[in-house]
């Protein structure tokens, strides 16, 4: 009661004529905690200053990245993480589709070895099927500046710099991403 839109930006919309959008709010009892949120239509998806599921308690979300949106309705989205659950620049972003993590820097990032985590998620994207597809840089000992990078689809490796380019010959490996991958259905 009391709190109305400052602003909002349209993110996405499907088929189904369903949107997402972010919108920036103001009123009673809103503060720069949490005077953002996303939402489909007019179902609140997640909230600044709200705790983020799959995380400790005490963590909530900082700020909320650009939403993606399938025929399903389903939501992925970026955050930025705060809070006195044990978080840190190198755990303080993650991705969720709805009200569930999917991955989060810091986290062992799969497919990739023992001891090398996610450092430097990126914006996701969500196909029609549910995957959340997503890049990241990534840490560890067993990472250099040949292999320091990949994309996921969920919690399944589908490249990583370093490794042979598919197609080619003569051991020519695949070097770096420029951008946020996109994926079909």
């Amino acid at each position: 009661s009391g709190v109305s839109f400052a602003s909002v930006t349209l993110s996405d919309f499907n088929a189904a004529g369903q949107l997402t959008y972010v919108g920036s709010l103001t009123g009673a009892g809103v503060s720069s905690v949490n005077d953002t949120g996303i939402w489909r239509n007019s179902t609140l998806i997640a909230r600044a200053g709200d705790a983020a599921p799959g995380t400790a308690v005490g963590v909530s979300f900082d700020s909320l990245g650009t939403p993606s949106l399938n025929a399903a309705g389903q939501v992925a989205f970026r955050a930025t993480l705060t809070g006195t659950g044990g978080v840190t620049n190198s755990n303080n972003k993650g991705i969720w589709r709805d009200g569930t993590l999917i991955a989060r820097d810091g986290d062992a990032a799969p497919g990739t070895g023992s001891g090398v985590s996610f450092i430097g998620i990126l914006t996701p994207r969500i196909n029609e099927a549910g995957q959340v597809l997503f890049g990241s840089l990534l840490t560890g000992s067993q990472v250099s500046s040949d292999n320091r990078v990949g994309i996921w689809r969920d919690t399944t490796l589908i490249v990583r710099s370093g490794q042979d380019a598919l197609g080619t010959s003569g051991g020519v490996r695949i070097a770096d991403f420029f951008s946020n991958p996109q994926f079909n259905a």
